[in-house]
């Protein structure tokens, strides 16, 4: 069984991704740092093991220009991601369509943002 971890920083390239507390990967990210066609999650290879390494068992990304939070569980990404590269190299990605989603409410996006 993987150990639990908590309070690991995690980057990408300069690139704040998240931390990851008790086996979840929170992040806050800006729209442009979501993959936009399609609207997509992406990790470069590396990230995506240094995550599994981690038991990282569930991923949730806020966006903080529109408020929505994404979450989906390490077993759904994998079952949907596919590796492309957009220009950036490989990624791991994983369309948002197979993310559960929950928009805030109007306004909440621009406390989030500050």
């Amino acid at each position: 069984m993987a150990e639990v971890h908590a309070g690991v920083t995690i980057y990408s390239k300069n690139f704040l991704l998240g931390h990851v507390i008790d086996g979840e990967l929170c992040g806050r990210w800006r729209y442009a740092n979501f993959i936009q066609r399609p609207p997509a999650v992406a990790f470069y290879p590396g990230v995506y093991s240094q995550l599994e390494a981690l038991g990282v068992k569930r991923y949730t990304i806020r966006n903080v220009d529109a408020g929505t939070l994404y979450t989906i569980t390490a077993e759904r990404f994998a079952a949907y991601k596919y590796q492309q590269d957009g220009g950036a190299g490989m990624q791991w990605r994983c369309p948002l369509v197979y993310w559960d989603s929950v928009p805030l409410v109007a306004g909440a996006a621009a406390v989030l943002a500050t």
